[in-house]
């Protein structure tokens, strides 16, 4: 059931945990947004696309959340993520 996202949700922390940053991107890209982690999901979404060196894919999934819970953790990800792809807006994050 595509609805079913919380499989998705463990395998990208189980993949996380191993440092296999692409399947944990893969599986956290899964995490529909009416899952309970969705926000966590598309906080270690952006962790895997940094350490995969998409800083710009980085950013789009950190954007959201810094939006909805702008934590220390969660700005600091995403300023740094906007000065490795070369943002302006790094500076003011």
């Amino acid at each position: 059931d595509p609805k079913w996202t919380a499989p998705c949700y463990q395998l990208g922390v189980l993949f996380h945990r191993r440092r296999q940053w692409k399947q944990a991107e893969e599986w956290f890209a899964r995490v529909a947004p009416h899952n309970v982690h969705y926000r966590e999901a598309r906080f270690h979404l952006g962790v895997a696309r940094h350490q995969l060196g998409d800083f710009a894919g980085a950013v789009e999934a950190y954007e959201p959340v810094a939006n909805e819970v702008p934590l220390n953790e969660v700005l600091s990800n995403l300023g740094i993520a906007q000065w490795r792809a070369a943002m302006p807006s790094a500076v003011e994050t």
